[in-house]
């Protein structure tokens, strides 16, 4: 028999990130990219592709969040609200 692995504790480091919630009618940018519609009865669809190159729809209500190294992910906003807090020092 083995040793018994010792398990330590870790925190995650802060890290500031950007963030915007996202409706339909800011349409793309931030991160934020249109598919255009398949038919002309839908609406378009709006997407965000992560730092792994893969597309996630977004949705009203979602939260685009940009990282220092400019990659985005969506995040849902009962998600956000209990992972992030406003950072009230000066903007770098």
């Amino acid at each position: 028999m083995g040793e018994e692995a010792v398990v330590l504790g870790y925190k995650q480091r802060p890290l500031k990130v950007t963030a915007i919630q996202w409706e339909p009618a800011r349409g793309a940018g931030q991160g934020v990219r249109a598919r255009p519609k398949k038919h002309e009865a839908n609406p378009d669809e709006f997407y965000v592709r992560d730092r792994f190159g893969k597309e996630h729809l977004i949705l009203p209500g979602d939260w685009v969040v940009t990282y220092p190294d400019g990659s985005h992910t969506i995040v849902k906003d009962g998600t956000f609200q209990a992972l992030y807090e406003q950072d009230v020092a000066a903007p770098d």
